[in-house]
């Protein structure tokens, strides 16, 4: 018991160094949309496509209790063309759990219409 309390003492002393060595403040990149915690609507289900053109998309959903995904989900499309150094929201559309893919010279996003809700498959 005493050398399981001592590794995990051990191992908050030493993850308390690495990150005061390391600036994580600062998040890597550009952020592409941000909502406050105190909003209760969470950013989730991620997904990114790099276009032939050298396009980025980028999309992501709302969850938690004042997102409405289980009833009305949203997700939101972003798109970059200079690789990441801004971005342009480009639409909304009501899915939930999206992925984006690229087949056959068009751009898909795959997810359902809610949570728990049916499938659906939309093309650009």
């Amino acid at each position: 018991m005493q050398k399981s309390i001592l590794f995990l003492l051990s191992l908050f002393v030493i993850s308390g160094v690495f990150a005061q060595s390391h600036n994580f403040s600062k998040v890597p990149g550009v952020v592409v949309n941000y909502e406050p915690a105190q909003n209760k609507r969470f950013l989730g289900s991620p997904s990114i496509c790099v276009l032939p053109n050298g396009t980025y998309i980028v999309s992501h959903d709302y969850f938690g209790p004042e997102s409405n995904c289980k009833t009305h989900a949203q997700t939101f499309v972003f798109e970059s063309k200079n690789k990441g150094q801004s971005w342009e929201k480009i639409a909304t559309i009501n899915q939930f759990w999206g992925g984006l893919f690229f087949h056959n010279n068009a751009l898909y996003i795959m997810g359902c219409d809610n949570e728990k809700g049916n499938l659906i498959i939309r093309k650009s």
